[in-house]
């Protein structure tokens, strides 16, 4: 995990997340050399609250983390055992903000460090849907550059999602909130390196598409090698998580 905690701030620059699918699209996990560095757990698990709750407004503090095709792990997961289809990731409620410089979907709308999401992933066997709101920088700013306070309130009929206080958008739909609302869930942090939800071809400008095919590889035997030679002149910065609060909600 870096050098662990410094001045009351965790601090992850290392991939703490797996590799649960062998026919997924390549991404950082635990397999025999890591994508960066060695992972900070032998099991190279991302960080999970010891509590678990329903409802309430969390706050974390974070500098989100910089360089292509980075992407960080703030979620909210349900704490049920088993709760994996065919070895793929649980639903999630996250918030992110990814590591790229310059990232578009094909309407044209950042996806890289200037924008920050809000969404729900919900999985159907093999199949994932990611449901998402989000907040545009358009003066040029960019979340890892600076502290934010970010914020997910969890209601029973609907998830809503701030940055400094500012509401960005919610989450309403019913059936997706029922996934959520059968049980308590617990926070999860952590970084990764590409993903096929995280970083989804569909979705993607065909020519940052290609980018990512190019920087990350595809299932060739030799695509964990090039992405760690081409990693090795990347300028990136890691996950700094400042403090994470819960609050109770008064209606909830």
């Amino acid at each position: 995990m870096t050098d662990g905690i410094k001045k009351g701030r965790v601090y992850l620059d290392k991939c703490t997340s797996r590799l649960t699918n062998k026919n997924a699209e390549y991404q950082c996990g635990s397999k025999k050399t890591p994508v960066f560095t060695k992972p900070y757990t032998k099991k190279s698990a991302n960080l999970y609250s010891k509590f678990s709750f329903k409802y309430g407004r969390i706050e974390i503090g974070v500098q989100m983390p910089r360089g292509d095709w980075i992407f960080p792990n703030i979620l909210l997961e349900p704490n049920i055992k088993n709760n994996r289809n065919n070895g793929f990731s649980k639903d999630q409620i996250r918030l992110y903000s990814r590591g790229n410089e310059v990232l578009q979907n094909e309407n044209y709308i950042f996806f890289d460090g200037r924008s920050v999401f809000g969404s729900v992933v919900v999985w159907h066997d093999t199949n994932f849907s990611e449901y998402w709101t989000v907040r545009e920088n358009k003066d040029e700013l960019y979340y890892y550059d600076a502290p934010y306070n970010y914020t997910i309130i969890w209601q029973k009929d609907i998830i809503s999602f701030m940055v400094n206080g500012l509401h960005f958008g919610d989450i309403t739909n019913k059936t997706l909130l029922e996934r959520f609302n059968e049980h308590e869930c617990r926070i999860v942090l952590g970084l990764t390196a590409g993903g096929v939800i995280n970083f989804d071809n569909e979705v993607l400008l065909k020519q940052d598409m290609k980018k990512k095919n190019y920087f990350l590889g595809t299932n060739l035997p030799n695509s964990e090698n090039n992405f760690i030679e081409k990693y090795k002149d990347t300028e990136k910065t890691p996950l700094i998580v400042d403090y994470i609060r819960v609050y109770k909600l008064d209606n909830c």
